[in-house]
C-alpha cells in the first residue's frame, strides 16, 4: 500500500516532465561494504533489532505522509501540480519540525570537526549517524529512533551540501532557519571542513561527497519509514531497491540541469538497499560489533578495487 501510494505521487512527477534526451540504464561494480557499514550504524556492542512499532509512533509516520516527494525533490524546486497538496506539507512535516534537532546535529558535528587537528581522522558515515541517534534519543544505548537519525543526517547534509538547490524561482528561500541565520559560518567556514573531513563513499575516491552522503541516509530514512508502516522487513528491503531504481531515473527530470544520475552515486544508492537489510536484521558477524574499523577506516564502508 505505501508503495503503491508513492507510485501515485512520482508517476504524474515523472510524466508531467519533459524528458530532454533517451539514455540507457547503467551499472557499476558495488561500492559500498553493505555488511560493515550496517554494523557501524549501531552502538558499539549492540545487536538489537529495531522497535519499528515505537519508530512509527514516535514520528507520527503514516502512509500518506508524503515523504518521498520530501526526499526525492529539492526544496526549491517546487512542482506546479504538487506543490500545495503533497510537497509543502511534507517539507513542514519533515524539515521544519525537525529543525531543531538538525542544527543540534549540525553544530555539534561541526564543532568536533573544526577542533580537530588536520591530520587526525576523518568523519564516518557511522559516527555522523550515532551522534544523530544521541540526539533523538537523548541516550546512547540501543539503535533507537533511527528513522529520525537517518532523516537528521540527510537534512543537515542536504541543507549544507546542497545550499542552492533550497531557493525556488521566485526566491523564496527554503534552508532550515538556522543555516539561515548565519549563512556566512555555514558556507565559508562549516562546509567546506565538514565536506574535507567526511570519508568518500566512493572506490576512486572522486565524488563531491554530499550526494553520495545524504543519498545514503535519505534512502535509510525511505527504508525505515517503510518498514515501520508494514511491519515487514524484507518488504522494506525490496521496495527500498526499487525507490533507489527510481532515483536514478527521476533524477534526470527533478534535478537543476536535468542531469541524469552518476553512475557510480547511482550504483551506491543500489548498495543501500543491501546496508539497509544488514541493519534492519542487525545481520553481521559478532566481531563486527567491536567497531574497531568504525570510526576511520574506509574499508568498513566502501568496497576495495
Amino acid at each position: 500500500m505505501a508503495l503503491l501510494m508513492n507510485a501515485v505521487i512520482l508517476v504524474p512527477l515523472a510524466t508531467s516532465l519533459p524528458i530532454p534526451y533517451h539514455w540507457e540504464a547503467v551499472t557499476s561494480q558495488p561500492q559500498l561494504n553493505a555488511t560493515a557499514f550496517a554494523a557501524c550504524l549501531s552502538p558499539p556492542g549492540v545487536r538489537e533489532k529495531l522497535n519499528l512499532r515505537a519508530i512509527r509512533l514516535a514520528n507520527n509516520l503514516t502512509i500518506a505522509d508524503g515523504i518521498l516527494s520530501y526526499l526525492s525533490v529539492y526544496a526549491g524546486e517546487r512542482l506546479p501540480l504538487l506543490n500545495k497538496t503533497v510537497q509543502q506539507p511534507s517539507y513542514e512535516r519533515f524539515s521544519v519540525a525537525y529543525e531543531m534537532k538538525g542544527k543540534a546535529l549540525a553544530t555539534k558535528i561541526v564543532n568536533k570537526v573544526l577542533a580537530r587537528p588536520r591530520s587526525q581522522e576523518h568523519i564516518s558515515p557511522g559516527f555522523l549517524f550515532r551522534t544523530a541517534s544521541s540526539i533523538c534519543n537523548d541516550t546512547d544505548d540501543g539503535p533507537g529512533d533511527s528513522f529520525c537519525a537517518a532523516l537528521m543526517c540527510h537534512n543537515v547534509l542536504r541543507a549544507i551540501g546542497r545550499r542552492a538547490t533550497y531557493i525556488d524561482k521566485h526566491g523564496v528561500d527554503y534552508a532550515p532557519g538556522w543555516l539561515r541565520a548565519n549563512e556566512t559560518y555555514w558556507m565559508k567556514t562549516a562546509e567546506p571542513a565538514l565536506q574535507a573531513a567526511m570519508l568518500p563513499l566512493r572506490n576512486d575516491g572522486g565524488g563531491d561527497k554530499w550526494g553520495e552522503w545524504y543519498h545514503v541516509f535519505g534512502l535509510l530514512a525511505y527504508g525505515i519509514h517503510e518498514a515501520s508502516i508494514l511491519s515487514n522487513d524484507h518488504a522494506a528491503v525490496d521496495i527500498d531497491k526499487v525507490i533507489a531504481a527510481v532515483d536514478t531515473l527521476i533524477n534526470a527530470f527533478i534535478t537543476p540541469g536535468h542531469k541524469p544520475e552518476d553512475t557510480i552515486k547511482a550504483q551506491i544508492d543500489r548498495d543501500t538497499s543491501e546496508v539497509l537489510r544488514h541493519f534492519l536484521f542487525q545481520d553481521y558477524p559478532p566481531s563486527y560489533t567491536s567497531h574497531t574499523g568504525c570510526t576511520a577506516n574506509v574499508n568498513w564502508y566502501v568496497v576495495s578495487k
